[in-house]
Parts: C-alpha cells; structure tokens; sequence
C-alpha cells in the first residue's frame, strides 16, 4: 500500500514539473513575441517624423507647422474646386488630420517636381493614404512609381467602387441613378400590368 502510495506521489510530482515546463515554454513565447513586435514597432517609427498638421489644402495634400507641404504617396483626390467630390475630399481630410501630430513615412520618392514631400501619413495606426481610399474620397494613384502599398490600394480602391461609396457613388455617377430610376419605372409598370391581367381574368369567372 506504501509502495502505491508512493508512485502515486512521484507520478504526480512528474505531472506537475511538466506543466510547470510547458507553461515556462508559453510564458517565452510570448515574451519573444512581444519582443520582436517591439522591435518592428520601434524599426518603424524610427524611419517617420512627427509632425503638427496646421493646414488641409485638399484631399491628398497637407501642410506643416514649419510650412512644408506634404503629398500623400499612391493616392489622388479629386482637384478642387471644380472636381466632383473635392469638397468632401478636403473635408475628410481635414477631420482625419487638421490639428493632430502624425508620423511621416518616407514613400520611393523623397519630393515631387513641386517640391512636396511625398509621405505616407500615420494617424496613430491609422494609414491616411487609405483610410482616404476606403472612404471613396480618393483613389489609387501612383504615378508611374510602384510602392510598398501598391497592390493593397487598388484592391481597397475596387471595393470602393463595387459599394459605390464615396466618388463612386450617384454625386458623381448621376446616370446610373437615372438608371437606377428606369429599371425601378419599368418593374412598376410590369407589375401593373399584371395585376391588371390578373384583374380581368378574375371578372370572367362564374360567381
């Protein structure tokens, strides 16, 4: 019975030392896990700016505290004053940004013929650049230079415009609302008729 007793102590003894090793093993995992997102946070913020946004020119286009101008990389917004959409463009952009620090990322190009620096905005993890795309208030644009988001914002851009949010909606596309009208017109008047032919076979019928 001691002998039992015994064995039964040592096998729970070995039981315990071993979820004691997994849970050591876990605990290291997430303490490396961590690490190395610090350190890809921290390698990240080490090639961006803060900056103070103090002016919104439009829709891709803001200027600094110091006065430098800075073009968003891979988008394009509509052109004020005469594009559709600008104004909502500028307004966004201007909710999104006016007044707040951002980080700036370098794009594949330092400046533009302008001589605007050409960044991707960071508003706390939030991407301007596509934030602005998302909303339809901008569209993928790259201007003959491919970049580290490229392919992400086309895609966002097609999404965009397959829920026609934004400049992709009937403010700026009012033919496929009068489209939208005709087709609703024509399945009126077909249901109409019938009813009417429902209608009329009805009074034939014996009482």
């Amino acid at each position: 019975k001691l002998q039992k007793q015994f064995q039964a102590f040592i096998k729970a003894e070995q039981e315990q030392v071993e979820q004691l090793s997994k849970q050591t093993e876990q605990t290291n995992e997430i303490f490396q896990e961590r690490a190395e997102q610090d350190q890809f946070v921290q390698s990240q913020d080490n090639d961006k700016e803060l900056s103070l946004v103090t002016r919104v020119i439009d829709g891709d286009t803001i200027e600094l505290e110091d006065g430098q101008k800075v073009r968003y990389v891979g988008i394009n917004a509509p052109e004020l004053p005469d594009g559709c959409f600008s104004e909502q463009a500028k307004q966004q952009n201007t909710q999104l940004v006016l007044n707040k620090q951002v980080f700036l990322e370098p794009g594949p190009q330092d400046k533009d013929v302008y001589n605007r620096l050409l960044r991707y905005v960071w508003q706390d993890n939030n991407l301007i650049n596509k934030n602005l795309i998302e909303t339809g208030h901008a569209y993928a644009f790259d201007f003959g230079h491919t970049h580290k988001f490229t392919d992400v914002f086309e895609q966002i851009e097609q999404k965009a415009k397959e829920d026609k949010v934004g400049l992709w909606g009937e403010v700026c596309h009012p033919q496929e609302k009068e489209e939208k009208q005709e087709e609703q017109q024509k399945s009126n008047e077909k249901q109409n008729q019938v009813q009417i032919v429902h209608g009329s076979s009805d009074s034939t019928r014996p009482p």
